[in-house]
């Protein structure tokens, strides 16, 4: 009885293991943008660097293909970035990019640098575009938090 019983458990093991493996699907997890720094001295005029962080929660590496961000200080529009370079992260990961902008305020800026503000809390919002074979994958997101109004950190 028992010689007949250990094949057939040992058959539906593989049956049910293999099953489980054909049916996954994968949904790309979570990917966050944040503004590391805001550098109004780096570049000349009305015009700065604003360095991004992107994170990649994932357990597989992402990129993305194009992305384009909308940054607000203190409630107001500061500047728009529309990157069109790939940005690829590996799994479980962090990246910064440095992108120059013109500024949408620059009043605002000079404002607050000549007050002596170290950090402002901002808004970004961002659309980050991911081609996965002939499919396109928009993904958006938003996040809010302080940062510095000044060079990035060295890393």
């Amino acid at each position: 009885m028992l010689s007949r019983l250990l094949p057939a458990c040992l058959l539906l093991s593989l049956g049910l293991m293999l099953a489980g493996c054909q049916s996954r699907t994968y949904e790309l997890g979570e990917i966050t943008a944040s503004v590391e720094a805001i550098d109004p001295d780096a570049l000349p005029g009305d015009r700065a660097v604003i360095t991004l962080r992107f994170i990649n929660d994932n357990i597989v590496p992402v990129s993305f293909i194009e992305s384009k961000h909308k940054v607000q200080i203190n409630g107001v529009n500061l500047a728009e970035i529309d990157n069109p370079e790939p940005v690829g992260l590996a799994p479980l990961s962090t990246t910064t990019r440095a992108y120059p902008v013109v500024l949408l305020n620059p009043a605002l800026v000079r404002q607050l640098v000549a007050q002596g503000q170290t950090e402002v809390s901002y808004k970004l919002d961002s659309v980050m575009l991911r081609q996965r074979n002939e499919v396109r994958e928009r993904k958006k997101g938003e996040t809010s938090g302080r940062t510095i109004l000044g060079p990035a950190p060295k890393e």
